[in-house]
């Protein structure tokens, strides 16, 4: 499937894989993010929206000096798509 997540119709997103989505505080694709995640799940997908409290657009390679976020943010990731693959 190829397409748009801006123009994507629900119907056209029936049957994706889970799908995890971050989102900056600060991110000049928050909405779009917000919106795309909206329409995953009104198409009966499953879907993850996460929102990181602080962290700007792109800015989870600022956290690699920050060992305890950037390890918890890894950490939540690989839970996550462990249990995808247990799901499968």
């Amino acid at each position: 499937i190829y397409t748009v997540p801006g123009i994507a119709r629900v119907q056209d997103l029936v049957g994706l894989p889970p799908t995890l989505i971050d989102i900056a505080e600060v991110d000049c694709l928050s909405t779009e993010a917000r919106r795309f995640g909206d329409k995953l799940e009104a198409a009966n997908n499953d879907v993850k929206i996460r929102l990181w409290k602080g962290l700007f657009h792109c800015g989870d390679w600022a956290l690699q000096d920050r060992h305890d976020l950037y390890h918890a943010e890894l950490q939540f990731r690989t839970v996550w798509a462990g249990g995808c693959l247990l799901d499968s």
